[in-house]
């Protein structure tokens, strides 16, 4: 009786886990020790969030208020200061294609090209080469470890995967690695949808702008009906004129 008491508890039990999308992966005792303390900083101030680790007291929570609240803002100054770094290196490129293509028009390709060649390097740093790392890390499929990347450095940060949380020798330095992956990665990415955006941005206004000219100019009929109206006034003067000579 009692091993069907515990057939029919570990049933329960594996039908909640599949019902919630648990596995041995998210499974995770967490911790307050040093790194989860300072990884539960990081993922605070760039807004974060895994929720897999949250402050328990009343003391704890006001003071996680307090440090988001100044916390958040310089931690934007600094992610922006290396995202301009990363956009000002693009941005040199792109101003050296055009001074090589002297005063002509440069080729889109040309630019497309050359910023293909800027991005997609970094791309691989801070996004596919982690997946590949966190596959033999964490005992993820690439899909997973390439999808926590990205959700991560979106900050997104939905919880469900978090790296680092297993107890061996190097452990501590790959602790360390991850927290400046995920600095330096916020900062590109961030940079990246700022590119995306205002690409969207400068479409859209340059469609109104183009808009408000087509509304602004004559039609086309007025323009004809102005030009006869003119060169109807001049034959006139130039009639005017002859017949002041003839007399």
């Amino acid at each position: 009786m009692k091993g069907d008491a515990r057939e029919r508890l570990d049933e329960i039990i594996t039908r909640y886990l599949d019902e919630n999308n648990i596995n041995e992966k998210t499974l995770c005792k967490v911790r307050w020790d040093f790194y989860n303390s300072v990884f539960f900083a990081i993922t605070v101030v760039t807004t974060i969030g895994y929720g897999h680790l949250s402050p328990s007291t009343s003391l704890g929570r006001l003071f996680c208020i307090v440090y988001a609240l100044f916390g958040i803002p310089m931690t934007g100054i600094l992610l922006g200061a290396i995202g301009d770094r990363f956009s000002r290196c693009f941005l040199d490129k792109v101003h050296k294609v055009r001074k090589r293509n002297d005063k002509r028009r440069t080729n889109k390709l040309i630019v497309l090209k050359h910023a293909l060649l800027y991005f997609v390097p970094w791309f691989i740093v801070f996004l596919i080469l982690p997946a590949f790392i966190f596959n033999l890390t964490e005992n993820w499929s690439f899909l997973e470890g390439f999808y926590y990347s990205f959700v991560t450095l979106s900050t997104i940060g939905f919880g469900d995967y978090v790296a680092g949380q297993f107890d061996k020798d190097w452990a501590r330095y790959y602790r360390i690695v991850v927290v400046l992956w995920i600095i330096f990665g916020l900062a590109y990415l961030s940079m990246i949808l700022n590119f995306i955006s205002q690409g969207f941005r400068s479409h859209h206004l340059s469609n109104v702008m183009n808009s408000l000219r087509r509304m602004s100019a004559p039609p086309l009929h007025s323009r004809f009906r102005s030009h006869a109206s003119r060169q109807h006034v001049n034959i006139k003067i130039i009639r005017k004129a002859t017949q002041f000579e003839s007399l």
